[in-house]
């Protein structure tokens, strides 16, 4: 941050990091070109005559008031908030919020734009008129924030405000899944890691991948993941190999069994005998699929 002076820098705390006596924010001491936003109030700092900054911090890990609620910007010109809040709109799923609003509630304060923190996906709201954007990360945070990530510029000026996301992101996160049922030997698994690379290649940022080896693994399969590494680590900025594989069906050993699983696996290889070609390969999948429902596996197509 004392690089950037003489341009100044404001933070404002969120609910992962509140300003609490604790924090770094009270234990560092910061250079005069940096501005935190200490209270859950909103304070001005004038960045010109004719602009304004109003900032306000989290100082708990949960605050569940309205930080614009009551609120109203004064002075001449243009004014722009900062804080950290859940656009009430698009909370996911089982999240509590913070600092909820509603996203009428910031025209209501007589603010021109305000920028956000909370979500880490980019987001300018609404679409062809913003008046809140959320910048995200600059970079992702893990393989739950796969995608591009921006930086966010705001140009203000006395008849606009025109934001504008930056792709900044120098590396990306990607899964993928690999069914290895038909796979015969570990150089064909080698291959299909790196063609996980392959296609990425051309990308602008390099790839933190996570490779999930899924279904049937067939016996004659040695699955070393220590070697896969080795081979294939070169190609990613770093690799991670799951093995969710499951051994190959002993169908004579299964047939044995007097359950029903053992039932159905008799049965089934009783109708395979009078089948060939595709009504054969149509009935052995069915087996699998029938045994993986047996083994409360998840089916998936083959």
């Amino acid at each position: 941050m004392e690089r950037l002076a003489p341009i100044p820098a404001f933070i404002a705390p969120g609910n992962h990091d509140p300003y609490v006596p604790e924090s770094l924010y009270r234990q560092i001491e910061w250079p005069p070109n940096v501005t935190i936003f200490r209270e859950p109030a909103f304070r001005p700092v004038p960045l010109s005559d004719e602009l304004t900054l109003w900032g306000a911090g989290h100082n708990g890990p949960a605050m569940r008031d309205n930080l614009l609620k009551g609120f109203h910007v004064s002075g001449p010109g243009r004014h722009l908030l900062l804080f950290h809040g859940s656009d009430t709109h698009a909370v996911p799923e089982g999240k509590p919020t913070h600092a909820p609003f509603q996203p009428t509630d910031v025209g209501v304060t007589g603010a021109h734009f305000a920028l956000l923190g909370h979500y880490h996906q980019a987001r300018l709201s609404p679409l062809d008129d913003p008046t809140f954007a959320y910048p995200g990360t600059p970079e992702p945070l893990g393989f739950d924030e796969e995608g591009d990530h921006f930086v966010l510029l705001v140009r203000v000026s006395q008849d606009a405000i025109s934001p504008q996301l930056l792709p900044f992101n120098r590396v990306n996160y990607r899964t993928f899944h690999s069914d290895v049922s038909s796979i015969l030997t570990s150089d064909e698994i080698r291959a299909a890691i790196e063609s996980s690379a392959s296609s990425e290649e051309g990308a602008a940022a390099p790839l933190i991948a996570r490779i999930i080896l899924q279904g049937q693994l067939q016996p004659e399969v040695d699955l070393d993941l220590d070697a896969l590494l080795n081979a294939c680590a070169e190609r990613f900025a770093f690799l991670d190999i799951v093995d969710s594989t499951y051994e190959a069906y002993d169908y004579d050993e299964l047939a044995e069994e007097s359950t029903t699983k053992g039932t159905f696996v008799r049965l089934i290889r009783r109708k395979m005998e009078a089948l060939s070609g595709p009504d054969l390969e149509s009935a052995e999948t069915a087996l699998v699929y029938g045994l993986d429902a047996f083994d409360k596996r998840e089916v998936r197509p083959r």
